[in-house]
């Protein structure tokens, strides 16, 4: 009869093991799955902050894309008109050269 207590025992001993194993089992699952949803929680705030940032990032690309595009007109506008204006001083030079080798011009500016 000892033997069939001592068995009982045993197996009381092996049942309260066995659940203090799978109450253990559970809190660490569960801490671990807190874990999980608090780091998908830092994820989705993080994303949220990147996609944020990325909206800016892009938008201040397209603003200087169209800046640069505006002062590649201004740059194209401005070397167009020096080039006008440095033809236009050439031949002034050149007329002006013509007109002081003129003796004609030469004496009736002299004597007013």
């Amino acid at each position: 009869m000892d033997s069939v207590k001592e068995q009982k025992c045993v197996i009381g001993n092996k049942k309260e093991r066995n659940r203090q194993s799978q109450a253990a089992f559970r809190f660490r699952r569960k801490k671990y799955i807190k874990g999980l949803e608090e780091s998908i929680m830092r994820m989705h705030i993080s994303t949220k902050r990147l996609n944020q940032e990325l909206e800016r990032t892009v938008h201040r690309a397209e603003n200087a894309e169209r800046q640069c595009l505006a002062l590649h007109e201004e740059l194209y506008s401005l070397r167009k008109l020096t080039n006008r204006l440095f033809e236009e001083n050439k031949q002034l030079t050149q007329y002006c050269s013509s007109m002081t080798a003129n003796p004609l011009f030469m004496s009736h500016n002299m004597y007013p």
